[in-house]
């Protein structure tokens, strides 16, 4: 799968004359933002779609609709695609200790 641009590099043009801490800061806070924004911090049910889940991203949200050509044997995440029509490669549901179940969409 090909990304316009790496997590990284963050959504704006690349800025000139950064010295490499604040490149380094700039870089963790976009790929934090990169990450936030595929992690759907409650549990999943594709049951009923469409469905919008808010993201771990503040403000950003993902709204899965069916896939027109979906199997009835594909699990529930490949049988439905985001608003833009983009195809979910995989989901994992991840816990850890202190945190409550969420979903990781790649």
């Amino acid at each position: 799968m090909a990304l316009s641009r790496k997590p990284h590099e963050g959504p704006d043009e690349p800025r000139i004359g950064l010295s490499e801490q604040q490149y380094d800061e700039e870089s963790k806070r976009n790929v934090q933002a990169w990450v936030s924004a595929h992690v759907i911090p409650s549990r999943v049910s594709l049951f009923e779609v469409p469905a919008t889940y808010d993201t771990a991203l503040e403000g950003k949200s993902v709204t899965f609709i069916r896939a027109p050509k979906s199997t009835a044997g594909s699990p529930d995440w490949a049988r439905v695609t985001l608003e833009d029509g983009t195809r979910i490669a995989g989901m994992k549901e991840v816990t850890d200790f202190f945190r409550p179940a969420r979903n990781v969409l790649s």
